[in-house]
């Protein structure tokens, strides 16, 4: 199954299939992974959720929409063992009506060359009027002790792609400074950072939301070297280059407070397939160690994707601790000077 709209579209009158779907949820993530992350010293986590939660069942079924409800009890007591072990959240809307970029991560997986639906018809308003619920269910969080003063930001949306959605990056700012007062309407910005993704244009916020009327906005840059053909063919020495000069510079170009909300160690498979990647080798090890580094250099606020994965050891932290080629404490004392210190060993 290419994503859980295929899933459910296909097993949706299979009961059993559809538990495996519910079970999935409530068995992935457990309160020993949560601890894990504080033991290590993790201090926030980035927990992306589809539209379809935000949504009843009779809603998703009378637009034929191929979801199933019930995920935000499973956040909610995620977001209780967060709280136990002293971690902040972010949430950030991972999936949007008509999907934002055609991939899996969507939620709904579209057909090879189709246009990304999102940005068409209504699903933009559709997606504003899902943030709204969105922010009325993170507020109410705080009226449990439970789960109070753990969610700190809400992310408008995930990977946009700007090159093929109607209307391109227009299109999603427009979609930004629309949602912006619904969301502040009841998340504070004294409490609450607003954060938006680049969507595949790093250098395409410069100036953007810098006025007094927007507080508290933060640009989410994802930044991966496994996408380009010429990068995954390059010498190890280049990658770190790459880090420590050209994304350092997207980074310290940005006029918004930023955080790079998704990056890993993948430098040679992209996670379409990462799932086939071997074990890495000592030398592999070596390398990646330095990468990890770097980036963490470069990049300041970030966050790891993922914390763990079935088998793809490249973007999977508790593994990457395991092996040792990321740090098993943070913050690493390691990563002050990562940058300077790259070409002191030879791969």
């Amino acid at each position: 199954m290419g994503s859980e709209w295929q899933f459910v579209q296909y097993y949706g009158n299979n009961s059993q299939k559809i538990d495996l779907l519910r079970n999935h949820w409530n068995e992935w993530i457990q309160e020993e992974d949560i601890k894990k992350l504080g033991d290590i010293g993790f201090t926030h986590v980035r927990i992306p959720i589809g539209y379809w939660a935000m949504m009843t069942q009779e809603e998703l079924d009378s637009s034929n929409e191929y979801y199933i409800t019930g995920q935000w009890p499973v956040l909610t007591r995620c977001v209780q063992w967060l709280k136990k072990y002293n971690i902040k959240a972010i949430i950030d809307l991972h999936g949007a009506p008509g999907s934002q970029n055609g991939w899996d991560n969507s939620g709904q997986l579209l057909p090879w060359l189709s246009p990304p639906g999102w940005g068409q018809g209504d699903t933009v308003n559709r997606t504003i009027d899902i943030l709204e619920r969105l922010a009325i269910n993170i507020l109410g969080l705080e009226s449990n002790t439970n789960t109070s003063e753990v969610v700190v930001g809400l992310e408008l949306l995930n990977e946009a792609f700007s090159w093929g959605i109607q209307g391109g990056l227009d299109t999603v700012k427009d979609y930004y400074l629309r949602a912006y007062p619904v969301v502040r309407r009841h998340l504070a910005p004294e409490k609450y950072m607003i954060i938006i993704e680049q969507a595949f244009s790093p250098f395409g916020w410069i100036g953007f939301m810098n006025t007094s009327e927007y507080s508290n906005v933060v640009l989410d840059l994802h930044i991966y070297q496994c996408f380009d053909d010429g990068l995954r063919r390059a010498s190890y020495s280049t990658h770190l280059d790459v880090t420590c000069e050209a994304h350092k510079n997207i980074v310290d170009s940005q006029t918004l407070p930023t955080v790079v909300g998704e990056w890993a160690v993948a430098f040679k498979m992209e996670s379409a397939i990462a799932n086939h990647e071997p074990y890495p080798n000592q030398e592999q090890i070596e390398f990646m160690t330095q990468f990890a580094l770097v980036q963490m250099e470069v990049f300041g606020s970030h966050f790891f994707w993922n914390f763990k994965t079935e088998s793809a050891p490249m973007w999977d932290y508790f593994l990457g601790v395991n092996g040792g080629w990321l740090p098993s404490h943070l913050p690493s004392p390691e990563v002050n000077g990562a940058c300077s210190r790259r070409n002191q060993t030879s791969f």
